[in-house]
């Protein structure tokens, strides 16, 4: 008898999520809602601290709500400015308006330096506002809340652009666009195209014939998506024209459900460039191909460095290019403060005579 009783209980629990299906789906709205409320102060997501002595202050603008605390006041001003003419811009860029305000969450805590986007709900950010020295490498001459920021509402504003009548759920019925996409765009759109944010993790790669993230053996595989991504996008903007990504962006197609109209990234660049992604991949690696073992090829080699190289102004060199009576060494003049540094050289007369002084040193 209890067996029995046991079977068929099953199916009167079943029959009951069925009719009540309805409510699950709005509990599971109201959860996802009240999440990004919540896990918008996720500043403990890499090591699992919780700072409950702040305390929190929000101010709002045309497009963004900023939560910063206490002790960073002012920081909330210049991250606003950075914020609304970032997302004027990618508007435009991409031919929509933004329906929602995008939450900003700003913090020092811990000595971390990253920053990350959401797209639940309106979308949320969570930024460190205060680098370590050594990021003064990957962020150059541009200030480093304003790189990481405007980044990650590229993010979030393509999320919205995208977004479908059952969002968040539409993600469901349709191929998200891939990764070097995602990452490519909101650096294009929002960064330039420099050494340590795209060329040198792609020139390695292309050198060891190692271009694919997905390859174990590939240098560095984090990096290199982006630099893909980066590279692929702007190549995307070259042959196909600016206003790509915002038909990419408005595409829409029937889904199999209701025929409900759905964004498939996949779908859209097939249809509006008239190619395959085998085909694109292929016309990609051949850019890439020519462009750097074109490079290759006027390089000198690096046994031609060997007698101006290492200096004492210049102990650790990473690399050295020479051309016609200059010598250029990027390299590290302090072992003590790790900043790369590029330095130019005259060459002396002699192929064996040591360098003189440096010139100029800047960092790059």
């Amino acid at each position: 008898m209890r067996t029995a009783s046991s079977r068929s209980a099953r199916p009167v629990l079943f029959r009951d999520l069925i009719a009540n299906h309805h409510l699950l789906l709005c509990c599971l709205v109201v959860m996802i809602g009240w999440t990004n409320s919540v896990v918008g102060q996720g500043f403990s997501l890499f090591n699992d601290r919780n700072h409950p002595e702040y305390a929190w202050r929000r101010i709002e603008t045309p497009h963004t709500r900023i939560h910063f605390p206490e002790h960073l006041r002012g920081i909330e001003r210049e991250a606003a400015a950075i914020a609304e003419t970032t997302i004027v811009r990618l508007e435009r860029a991409l031919e929509i308006q933004l329906s929602d305000p995008i939450d900003i969450f700003l913090s020092d805590e811990d000595d971390i330096t990253n920053g990350y986007a959401v797209g639940i709900g309106a979308g949320f950010t969570n930024i460190w506002v205060h680098p370590q020295t050594y990021m003064d490498q990957w962020t150059g001459d541009v200030n480093w809340l304003r790189l990481v920021l405007a980044h990650e509402i590229a993010h979030l504003v393509y999320f919205q652009a995208i977004r479908g009548p059952l969002h968040p759920f539409d993600r469901l019925l349709t191929r998200p666009a891939p990764t070097w996409f995602v990452e490519g765009l909101a650096q294009y759109l929002t960064e330039d195209w420099t050494a340590y944010r795209g060329d040198e993790s792609l020139r390695i790669a292309q050198f060891d014939d190692r271009v694919s993230w997905n390859d174990p053996r590939a240098f560095d595989n984090g990096a290199l998506v982006y630099a893909y991504g980066h590279a692929r996008v702007r190549l995307m903007a070259e042959w196909y024209g600016e206003d790509i990504f915002a038909r990419i962006t408005a595409h829409r197609t029937n889904a199999s459900i209701a025929r409900l109209r759905r964004h498939d990234f996949n779908e859209a660049l097939d249809e509006l460039t008239q190619t395959t992604e085998s085909e694109r991949a292929l016309r990609v690696r051949r850019h890439l191909d020519t462009y750097y073992h074109l490079q290759a090829a006027s390089m000198h080699l690096p046994d031609s460095l060997t007698s101006v190289i290492p200096t004492p102004e210049m102990p650790l060199v990473i690399a050295g290019a020479v051309g016609g009576d200059q010598l250029w060494l990027l390299g590290y003049p302090s072992i003590d403060e790790p900043l790369p540094h590029l330095a130019l050289w005259r060459k002396g007369e002699g192929p064996n005579e040591a360098p003189t002084a440096p010139e100029t040193t800047a960092q790059p």
